[in-house]
């Protein structure tokens, strides 16, 4: 089945309906700058409809081009509902997003599920929304790109389901932080433009492990990397551990790293870790700040290779750098 909405076109939604498509299904909304397509309620009230749902829709994408959709996102029977959801087990779910306007949600303006493609994304105006801009898996945030906004929303923050980065990609400084919900495990090389904010929720952590994997956050003296806690309190997240990687990309510069070292029930003793066996590890920490740690700043273990320089620490708990004999 195929939809096909023309430029212009006004749909008006009652109350609890929304506009789902799922298998085969394709929504083809394509409005123009002039003729825009919107998507409303019949009240203007946030929730009043559910809003669109994309679910495990895969060929050919489903677009949306100068498209409004307002007033969705409905709550009460889904509490991340979002003006335009998508979601999909394993294998997938597909739509192209330019030009679009998500606004007056009570959930979030997007949701996208880990396994979401999506092909084109920019242009997008995403504001005015309850819950936030955007709900995304840790494996589709890269898809969130500097060419939309994602501001003016009652909470101006993208919520990370975290689980995997399981491919080699950036995650864009898009304006607004990223909150990380729990623990990232990375399996390829992880990049972080440069003025990224990463906010760790309560037990957050990632975790570097093996050769392919590798997280390289460089940022500059004008725009550095954060990472930080949810709440400026040492120890509100756990540690972030490469371990028995030799991947050259692992570095931190113009970085500030704080608030974490909370993983001491899992015996990490610092808030940034390079362990391993013989294998070895590389991490490079220049120009950045660690602080703020309910453990150690560093903890290096024996194989560590490591360089550091023009780092600065304060508030360390059990002290700046540890380094296994």
């Amino acid at each position: 089945m195929r939809l096909t909405l023309q430029p212009g076109v006004t749909i008006i939604f009652s109350a609890d309906v929304g506009l789902g498509f799922s298998a085969d299904q394709v929504l083809i909304a394509a409005g123009t700058a002039a003729e825009p397509i919107l998507l409303t309620g019949a009240q203007a009230t946030r929730g009043f409809w559910k809003g669109i749902s994309f679910d495990g829709t895969l060929k050919p994408d489903s677009v949306l081009d100068y498209v409004v959709v307002e007033y969705a996102g409905q709550t009460k029977s889904d509490k991340d509902a979002a003006a335009v959801k998508m979601t999909a087990d394993s294998r997938g779910v597909r739509a192209s997003i330019t030009n679009t306007t998500l606004r007056e949600s009570q959930g979030w303006g997007l949701y996208l599920a880990a396994s979401a493609i999506v092909p084109g994304f920019s242009g997008n105006t995403i504001t005015k929304n309850q819950l936030g801009p955007v709900m995304v898996g840790s494996e589709a945030a890269h898809q969130l790109l500097t060419t939309s906004t994602y501001v003016g929303n009652d909470i101006d923050q993208v919520a990370v389901a975290g689980n995997r980065v399981n491919k080699a990609v950036t995650w864009q400084a898009i304006g607004v932080p990223y909150v990380i919900d729990s623990g990232i495990s990375v399996d390829l090389v992880w990049t972080l433009a440069p003025g990224v904010t990463l906010l760790m929720g309560p037990g957050a952590w990632l975790s570097i492990a093996g050769d392919a994997a590798g997280l390289h956050a460089a940022g500059t003296a004008a725009a550095p990397i954060l990472i930080s806690g949810l709440q400026k309190t040492a120890g509100f997240w756990e540690s972030i551990v490469f371990d028995t990687t030799l991947n050259g990309a692992n570095a931190f510069d113009f970085c500030t790293v704080e608030y974490g070292g909370g993983g001491t029930a899992k015996g990490d003793l610092g808030m940034i870790i390079a362990k391993s066996d013989s294998h070895g590890v590389t991490l490079s920490v220049t120009n950045s700040k660690i602080q703020y740690s309910a453990v150690y700043g560093l903890w290096l273990g024996g194989a560590a290779i490591s360089t550091l320089s023009g780092n600065t620490y304060t508030g360390n708990a059990m002290g700046d750098i540890y380094q296994q004999p």
